[in-house]
């Protein structure tokens, strides 16, 4: 997994909205957004309808225009950014309501980190005994 990709998992939540670091080396913030919103996709995509999902994976995933999208789908552009944008406040709102991917990139982090493997375990322990 390459250190970028690792970066934007631990980027830190507060009240359900990320907070990017700002990353030079690949655009900017706007990619980690891009990125981060396709890890929530990841965790709570299934809870989304399948045509939100499958816009969304085509948006986040494969890096299609809101043109190629809506082409593919036979509708208009309106109507995918509007479809993305739902979709995105709810992710958004599952993350906060559950914070399984805040969970899930603490866990990644410290085990990252240059602590003792004790440290490390108790760590992870206390994480996963407040999930």
């Amino acid at each position: 997994m390459s250190r970028f990709f690792l970066d934007i998992l631990c980027a830190r939540w507060y009240n359900g909205a990320c907070k990017e670091k700002i990353l030079t080396e690949r655009g900017g913030p706007t990619v980690a957004k891009d990125l981060v919103i396709g890890a929530l996709l990841d965790v709570y995509g299934s809870f989304l309808s399948r045509k939100q999902r499958e816009i969304m994976a085509h948006y986040y995933n494969d890096d299609l225009s809101l043109a190629e999208i809506a082409e593919n789908e036979g509708t208009t552009r309106q109507a995918v950014s509007d479809i993305i944008r739902r979709g995105e406040a709810t992710l958004k709102k599952y993350e906060s309501e559950c914070g399984y991917y805040a969970k899930i990139s603490a866990i990644k982090k410290i085990c990252e980190s240059d602590e003792k493997d004790s440290g490390k375990i108790a760590a992870i322990s206390d994480i996963i005994d407040n999930f």
